[in-house]
């Protein structure tokens, strides 16, 4: 919910690589047509066929290639059937990445990060301060590297957390609900009605001209389209 100056200064961040993510609703999106628009996440399976169009229309526009990622839950699979109808075009699907995948990604890109740093940073400085953590604590500078390491990442944590089994998460559900939901005036729980939980990733690619083919056995799609 921004007013129109903010909107406007908020597309023109984008536009300039001073932000390189929107959270949108599709009313607010419609208007978003800026080159550098890579992918554009569906998080909720559009409702109407029309909406998924305009949604996957802020990327690959005039010609230019782009890729859409719609998460989909088995529930949601006629809307799914859909939008492949409307389209006329299969919608890949592709196997989500696992706890361990996404961790050695991220690792992976934390040493590619240091790598550029060593080779185009002056570290005098840095080489005094990890020095001095080491004499400070009584440590090895091995040790004390691993400390740098592990505070570098506190904030988006290499390791990504086991989600609990699903009946654990039943559980914990239905004592939250006992415990701290509230009830609105017509006695209703007042609650989210959707989670990420068990939902498939579909990936769709703008080329809009062109059909793809689908995978089998996988629980990601994707679709080309070329938008002219």
């Amino acid at each position: 919910d921004l007013n129109q100056s903010l909107r406007e200064r908020t597309i023109d961040r984008l536009k300039k690589g001073q932000i390189d993510i929107i959270v949108a609703t599709d009313v607010a999106a419609r208007g978003i047509d800026v080159e550098r628009v890579s992918h554009v996440f569906n998080y909720d399976i559009p409702r109407d066929t029309e909406s998924y169009v305009h949604r996957i229309g802020r990327t690959g526009r005039a010609g230019r290639s782009g890729t859409a990622i719609l998460f989909v839950s088995p529930r949601e699979k006629r809307l799914l059937q859909a939008i492949e109808k409307m389209t006329k075009q299969k919608i890949d699907e592709l196997e989500l990445p696992s706890r361990i995948d996404v961790t050695e990604k991220r690792i992976k890109r934390f040493k590619n990060q240091v790598g550029m740093i060593l080779k185009g940073q002056d570290l005098s400085m840095y080489e005094r301060i990890a020095e001095e953590i080491a004499a400070e604590h009584d440590v090895s500078e091995k040790e004390a590297a691993s400390a740098l390491c592990f505070a570098a990442q506190i904030e988006s944590p290499f390791i990504v957390k086991e989600r609990p089994p699903r009946e654990e998460r039943k559980k914990s559900g239905r004592s939250g609900r006992r415990s701290g939901r509230k009830r609105n005036d017509r006695g209703h729980k007042s609650s989210k009605r959707r989670s990420s939980g068990g939902k498939a990733s579909r990936k769709s690619r703008s080329n809009r001209s062109s059909s793809s083919k689908g995978k089998n056995g996988s629980s990601r799609r994707r679709s080309r389209s070329t938008r002219s």
